[in-house]
Formats: structure tokens, sequence, C-alpha cells
């Protein structure tokens, strides 16, 4: 009889912890769900770790951003041509997504307010 009641209440932590776990849990996700995503270029798991951008979604190559911006220089390009994050031109299908465009408006007007309270402070 004290071996099975040994076995309950150890059942019972059992419960207890993954109970606390899955709230735990349950709430992260919750609060990062709530977070609004920041302007950034981040890590992601791939078979190599790489960086992408949170604008136009897509890998950062470093030599592919200056002869993006060569081209866009010297052939001339459209607005939204060139990514503000990573200042990489997008693929074609990211590029007439109108949710990259939103993005784009947006990552520029933060990055104008950011140079303003710079040179603000000079």
């Amino acid at each position: 009889m004290e071996a099975e009641s040994k076995l309950t209440a150890v059942s019972a932590q059992r419960v207890a912890v993954r109970d606390k776990f899955q709230s735990t849990i349950f709430r992260l996700i919750r609060r990062a769900n709530s977070v609004k995503p920041k302007s950034e270029i981040r890590f992601e798991n791939t078979q190599e770790m790489q960086l992408l951008c949170n604008c136009c979604l897509q890998p950062y190559y470093p030599n592919k951003s200056w002869q993006d911006n060569l081209q866009a220089v010297f052939l001339g390009a459209e607005r939204y041509a060139i990514c503000p994050v990573c200042t990489q031109s997008p693929p074609e299908h990211i590029f007439t997504d109108p949710a990259y465009r939103r993005r784009c408006r947006y990552q520029v007007e933060r990055l104008q307010a950011l140079y303003e309270l710079t040179q603000k402070k000079h």
C-alpha cells in the first residue's frame, strides 16, 4: 500500500511539473507572438548559418549587395528595387508583393527618423 501511495505521489509531481512546463511554454509563445518584429538581419538555421533580411526575406550576401547597388546606380532602378535594410535587389516574386512594399516604406521611415535623431544630437 505504501508503494502505491509513493507511486501516486510521484505521478502527481510529474503531472504538476508537466503542467507548469506547458503553461510556461504557452506564456513564452504568447509573448513572442505579441512582440512586434524588429528591423534587423537575423540568424536562421539552415544547412549553414545564414543571415536573413526581415524586409525582403532573402539571404544576405555581401557581394550581391554592392553589385546590386552598382547596377541600380548605373542602369537606373525604380522605387523598391533595392531593399533598404540589406541593400540587395529582391527577386521578382518579392518585388511585386505589396507586403514587401509596405515593409520598405516602414523601414525607410524608421531609418529617416533615426537619421534625424542623430543629426539633432550633433
